[in-house]
């Protein structure tokens, strides 16, 4: 990823992340993927927004936005789309 931010002026990235794996669903999911011999490599270097944010910022990026599920379905998803 510092590639990127290194040889463009613009990125834009979608970059999937698990976060808040501290609540019961996170913990459920990792005991999942832990019950099918799958590790997690990584999981609490990242376990929030703003760490995310900071991972991003040291790799070079300036401008870093960071939204997890919850705030895309409330603040970025129109009503209709919820309700489909």
């Amino acid at each position: 990823m510092k590639y990127f931010a290194d040889s463009f002026d613009i990125v834009y990235l979608m970059n999937w992340e698990m976060m808040r794996l501290k609540d019961p669903f996170g913990q459920v999911m990792i005991q999942n993927f832990e019950a099918r011999g799958y590790d997690l490599l990584g999981i609490n270097e990242y376990p929030d927004v703003p760490s995310l944010q900071k991972r991003f910022k040291d790799l070079g990026y300036t401008n870093v936005e960071v939204f997890d599920m919850l705030d895309v379905y409330n603040k970025h998803l129109n009503q209709d789309e919820r309700k489909r």
